[in-house]
């Protein structure tokens, strides 16, 4: 009776330690599980980070373009503006020749004319 009383012992005791090995086994499994997921969510956390660069970068870089195309804009306008003004004093002066020539005889090629040509290329 004794033997089967060892016997029955040393079962326990080898199930006891196969059981303790199983549950350290698990244990290492999750704490590799655990050391995976956090690799996993640092890289997700380098990824948003990144991310939130990149939008940033465009963000500044769309109001770069944003205030390139307002300076352009205002270029436009001001350009427009010049030109109208240069056409109306074109068209002016114009109109002013042509009185001018009217007044004088039409041909442009009398003596004051001569005079005011002689004149000019005295102040250049």
């Amino acid at each position: 009776a004794a033997m089967a009383t060892v016997g029955s012992c040393r079962r326990e005791a080898e199930a006891a330690r196969e059981a303790a090995t199983a549950e350290s086994m698990r244990a290492e499994q999750l704490a590799a599980d655990a050391r995976a997921a956090e690799d996993e969510m640092r890289r997700l956390q380098q990824q948003i980070a990144d991310a939130r660069d990149e939008l940033r970068e465009l963000k500044r870089s769309a109001k770069l373009r944003e205030a390139d195309a307002v300076e352009a804009e205002t270029v436009a306008k001001n350009t427009a503006a010049v030109a109208a003004e240069a056409r109306s004093k074109a068209e002016a002066a114009a109109e002013a020749l042509s009185s001018f020539d009217a007044e004088c005889g039409g041909s442009g090629e009398g003596e004051e004319s001569e005079d005011y040509s002689d004149e000019q290329s005295d102040g250049l």
